[in-house]
Formats: structure tokens, sequence, C-alpha cells
């Protein structure tokens, strides 16, 4: 099955303190403790921070939702539904963030699991298995950091740390300029894996300085 990483919430104001420490219970190992409805009731989750449209809010939403029922990508879909499967399949959606539809950024990665498993894993996840690949460019030790979980501090600083390496790497490899291209590059061998590596690096910097938590599934 191997890693992936997962945004986890993040505190919802007022509460950063009793968040904190429940998000520190879990990346201790002590889960078991932690109220999960306390902990839902007081923070966000990852979808909800990306400024995607919501089924049943916007437009682009319900329209995105119709566009699977009709097996359309014609963007300017009538969003209006027409039969009663589709007013029952927008009533049954209201409320999903549609990450498809969000604006891109780092921490929606190219590196991710989800498109294969919809199912179990958010667009937010990231294919943390592809650590092992860069072993090279990272050192063993931050490897195997990848399989534990994070508080959000610790997880900016992982990833402010892998993308100072990946730099390093990079420029050792005449390939810097991948820090600022988003697609992965063609093939394999030095220039994958600084890419993988400033991908992974900019997910856990995008996902920590806005408050969120690591979580791993493996």
């Amino acid at each position: 099955m191997g890693l992936d990483w997962l945004a986890g919430n993040k505190a919802r104001p007022g509460h950063e303190e009793e968040f904190l420490a429940l998000v520190r219970q879990v990346v201790e190992g002590d889960a078991g403790d932690v109220d999960g409805d306390r902990f839902r009731a007081i923070s966000t989750p990852s979808f909800a921070c990306l400024g995607a449209p919501v089924v049943g809010q916007d437009v682009a939403a319900d329209r995105w939702v119709l566009q699977k029922l009709r097996g359309s990508d014609d963007p300017n879909e009538e969003p209006t539904p027409r039969t009663d499967e589709e007013r029952s399949a927008l009533q049954q959606a209201a409320g999903y963030h549609v990450l498809q539809l969000a604006p891109q950024c780092d921490g929606l990665p190219v590196y991710s699991n989800a498109p294969l498993m919809p199912d179990r894993l958010e667009l937010t996840s990231f294919r943390g298995q592809f650590l092992q690949d860069v072993t090279d460019v990272v050192g063993e030790e931050l490897v195997q950091q990848a399989w534990n979980r994070m508080t959000p501090d610790g997880l900016a600083e992982y990833g402010r740390t892998l993308i100072s390496l990946a730099r390093d790497y990079a420029q050792a490899h005449d390939c810097a300029h991948l820090e600022h291209e988003r697609g992965a590059p063609e093939g394999e061998g030095p220039s994958s894996l600084a890419h993988i590596t400033f991908a992974a690096g900019k997910w856990c910097v995008f996902w920590g300085q806005r408050g969120h938590w690591l979580d791993v599934w493996f």
C-alpha cells in the first residue's frame, strides 16, 4: 500500500490551544484518548480551506456534478437539474467542496494517489511513498521521518528542510528551475528526484504554515 500524507484539520478561531493539545496527543501516539467529536467540532478540514466551489452554493460546483451525470465536458453545460435523478444527486452532494475546480496550489499536489483511490484519499493528499525514491537527495533519516505524524510547526519545518536539500541537489544537477514548475519532468533521473523533493517540501510548508497537521496513511 505504501505511504500517503494527509493534510489534517486546522483549529477554528479561538480554539487553537485546545486543538494543538489534541493534535499533540495524536502525534505522540495517544489518539485513543482523543474525543473525535470534540476534535471535529473545533477544527476545519483541509478540503474546506482551498477556495473550492461548493455544491448547493456555487453554480460551478452544481455544473460539475451534472456534467458527471450527463457525461458532458461542455464548460457551458446548463447547471439546472432536468430530472428527478439530477435533483436528487445535487441534494445528496450538497456541501461537497469540488477540489477539482479549486485554484492550483502547492496543497493540491501533482504526486497524489487520490485519483486512483478517490473513495479513500482527498486530492489534498501527497504520495509520501515517493520519499523513499529521493533518499539520495534528503538522506535516510528524513525519509524515515516521513512515516511520522507531525504538528503544524513540525510539518512546516520538515518542509523547509526538504526544500533546502532539493535546492542543493538541483543546483548540483543543473535543474534548479524545477523549483518553480508544477508539472513533473519527463523520465527518471536527477530532474525527477529534485522535482519530487521540491513538491514534497512545498506541500509540507503550504499546509503546516496554515495550521494543518500531518496525518499519515499506510
